[in-house]
């Protein structure tokens, strides 16, 4: 999951993939706003066929964390 959130937000965000960890903080390192996290929600929610709770995803923080929870979402 982790793998294809980062292949996803790169392109999103236009940063190299290899810049993006599981540490990664998407507001302070990338800059991402409440705009770019709803694209990336329904993103995510087209790739799964599966709704995401925006709020929930709203107060994660790093990749890792998110990744996580759409796992645990998804399975």
């Amino acid at each position: 999951m982790f793998e294809e959130l980062k292949t996803i937000l790169s392109e999103q965000l236009k940063i190299a993939p290899e810049e993006l960890k599981r540490e990664t903080n998407l507001r302070s390192d990338c800059g991402v706003n409440s705009i770019e996290l709803a694209e990336l929600v329904l993103e995510l929610e087209d790739k799964y066929d599966c709704e995401i709770d925006e709020k929930a995803i709203s107060k994660l923080a790093t990749l890792g964390e998110i990744a996580d929870y759409l796992e645990k979402e998804l399975n």
